[in-house]
């Protein structure tokens, strides 16, 4: 769990705006996990999460931090990471927009990818700082976004893993100290415990076990 923690990229983030098919969001996020990346936020027209499916994400999103954004505050959470000193870097076809790999990955940045149907929306199209498109020589326009997602998180990865920052903690001590004993809870005594003992649940000593995910 440390090596895990200590490799991950808190200043890359991953936003996805609207993006609803849970087999998409599945995969997005086991390719973010896979890439290094610790962050998700996601704006979801309606009030309702959406799950993951078991069989795509093969457990990957135990191991992300996960937020649901309403999808009404979506621009004011943008413009607090910008506030924080993040890049927004959005995909979307405009008269502007740079082929991915020419965007320096290394600095902090969010990446948005948008929706199925419509792509990223004109608002937070509007805010972002970059857009950014993926050659097509094809027919077809665009690629799968959770295909999308893993090629541009991919040439993230190259820029960083080049540049040495997978071999350097971004997440700070306290933090990783705080995850670490929060997930050994998890998957070595509640997971374990084949649902005798519940997340929340008060031990013998009477420490109240941090909530967790539900698995």
């Amino acid at each position: 769990m440390r090596r895990y923690l200590e490799s991950r990229q808190a200043d890359l983030r991953l936003f996805l705006d609207d993006v609803h098919d849970p087999y998409n969001l599945s995969a997005i996020y086991r390719t973010a996990d896979a890439a290094g990346l610790f962050y998700i936020d996601y704006a979801r027209k309606g009030d309702h999460a959406v799950r993951p499916r078991k069989d795509v994400v093969q457990g990957s999103h135990r191991w992300l931090k996960i937020e649901k954004i309403p999808y009404e505050s979506r621009l004011e959470h943008l413009r607090s990471l910008m506030d924080a000193g993040y890049r927004i870097v959005a995909t979307t076809l405009s008269n502007e927009a740079a082929v991915y790999t020419e965007i320096d990955f290394t600095r902090p940045t969010v990446l948005v990818m948008g929706n199925e149907k419509d792509g990223v929306s004109p608002e937070v199209a509007a805010l972002a700082h970059r857009h950014i498109v993926i050659p097509m020589h094809g027919m077809a326009r665009s690629l799968n976004v959770s295909v999308a997602t893993a090629v541009i998180l991919y040439e993230a990865e190259r820029q960083r893993r080049e540049a040495g920052m997978y071999d350097r903690p971004s997440l700070d001590k306290e933090t990783m100290e705080t995850l670490i004993r929060e997930w050994a809870l998890r998957d070595g005594i509640v997971r374990k415990s084949r649902g005798r003992i519940a997340p929340n649940q008060t031990n013998q000593g009477g420490m109240i076990w941090p909530d967790c995910p539900k698995m």
